[in-house]
């Protein structure tokens, strides 16, 4: 499990607007996962990149699934819950007409 402070104290999700905003397909999302999971090109966060597979897998992403599964593993129950948080606040403020590829409903951010 991870310590990260930053969590721990409530301070929140910065949602990584610049990988984010043109991310129309799961792939992208979850690709911009693996760059904070990993810390290529961003820093290693990885409650945003729970976040991004998260949201790439309500939209059908097996892999995002997965690798979600994976993350969570390395995190505390706390920054799991924050990651769960920023994806409901991310759909929310990104609600569109278009169903998740499985057709559940995605204002529930697994």
């Amino acid at each position: 499990m991870t310590e990260n402070k930053k969590y721990d104290d409530g301070v929140g999700v910065e949602f990584p607007a610049e990988l984010i905003q043109g991310a129309n397909t799961p792939e992208d999302l979850y690709k911009a996962g693996l760059q904070y999971s990993t810390g290529q090109g961003v820093p290693m966060d990885y409650v945003c990149a729970h976040m991004l597979f998260n949201l790439a897998a309500l939209m059908g992403s097996e892999d995002a699934k997965l690798t979600r599964k994976e993350i969570s593993e390395l995190m505390s129950s706390g920054e799991i819950a924050h990651a769960q948080k920023a994806a409901r606040e991310w759909l929310e403020q990104n609600k569109t007409d278009k169903k998740p590829a499985n057709g559940s409903d995605s204002s529930r951010a697994a």
